[in-house]
């Protein structure tokens, strides 16, 4: 992430803030994961979820753990708000099992985690640089 990025991500934090959550939230209505079903879609959510991380780092780029438990969080309500609009359907009935609720809250924080923690490995490696 350059300076450019950082600088418009804090100039902007409060409208960044709720556009990357309300994603994140709108990422809860794919519930359950399926990823090989739906293969374009499969990589459609990954890429989603890595511009989620990139966002994410600008606005907790000291604080990994408040950002792991936003994304939690907002997951939650994500999740909920599917099984609210889907209610009685066959289909839900089907998936809302504990494995899937389990799997579907754990591995999207999980996955954001790991970009966040590599994109953090990298601004630190281009910070440390000496230029000559």
């Amino acid at each position: 992430m350059n300076k450019t990025d950082l600088e418009m991500i804090n100039r902007n934090r409060k409208k960044i803030f709720t556009f990357t959550f309300g994603m994140v939230l709108i990422g809860g209505l794919f519930f359950p994961i399926r990823l090989t079903e739906y293969i374009p879609l499969s990589i459609g959510m990954l890429v989603f979820y890595f511009f989620v991380a990139y966002m994410l780092f600008g606005l907790y780029e000291r604080r990994p753990l408040v950002m792991i438990f936003s994304v939690f969080i907002f997951n939650s309500i994500g999740l909920l708000w599917c099984v609210i609009l889907e209610w009685g359907a066959d289909s839900m009935i089907r998936d809302l099992t504990i494995f899937n609720v389990a799997v579907h809250l754990i591995s999207i924080p999980l996955y954001i985690t790991g970009i966040y923690l590599v994109l953090r490995r990298l601004n630190g490696k281009n910070r440390n640089k000496v230029h000559v």
